[in-house]
């Protein structure tokens, strides 16, 4: 469901003519929400933050000027670090194969290297466990990175268009979670 609002809110740049149709589409429903009574108060406090220009209609402006995040990189980043928490969390699915993986390839890899000893001539065996190990986690990250950055572009192009946060609040909020939660619970 929270998809379905966030791509009903996206201006899809993929065409002039997708373009415009979502344009209009969005400007619609601004339309729609500023008659409101809520969208009149939001207006109101709005217009106090400079995000959005009232025209002379009165009417609230599709993408008006924004100086910049209203909030400060504190609050940006709890802000998106809680999002980016709920995104890890809600995705059961992915983090069951990720699990899943991660536990046959300990499996592969200790079924391989199980016996090997303690001594100086062991040393090759254990720098090629390392590596393979290091190649299979990069991987894995890879992977994620690829799946989480395709469904969530059109939501982080709109965001910084608009001017909602800045760079180094979004990158450090998804990486903290992102890293730690995957070291400690799919790291090997």
């Amino acid at each position: 469901p929270a998809e379905f609002v966030a791509d009903l809110i996206s201006i899809d740049y993929s065409s002039p003519e997708v373009e415009t149709e979502s344009k209009a589409r969005v400007q619609a429903l601004v339309d729609a929400w500023a008659g409101s009574a809520g969208g009149k108060a939001a207006a109101d406090a709005a217009a106090a933050h400079k995000h959005t220009e009232n025209t002379s209609s009165g009417a609230l402006a599709l993408g008006a000027a924004n100086t910049g995040p209203v909030a400060g990189w504190g609050r940006q980043f709890r802000l998106l670090l809680r999002r980016s928490w709920r995104q890890i969390t809600r995705d059961k699915a992915a983090a069951m194969a990720r699990l899943s993986s991660n536990v046959s390839s300990a499996a592969i890899f200790g079924a391989i290297f199980w016996r090997m000893q303690k001594k100086q001539s062991s040393i090759q065996d254990r720098n090629g466990l390392l590596q393979v190990a290091a190649i299979n986690t990069a991987m894995s990250a890879l992977v994620k990175t690829l799946t989480v950055f395709s469904n969530e572009r059109a939501i982080v192009n709109r965001e910084r268009t608009r001017k909602a946060y800045n760079v180094l609040p979004y990158l450090s909020g998804q990486g903290c979670y992102s890293v730690d939660l995957y070291v400690n619970l799919f790291g090997k």
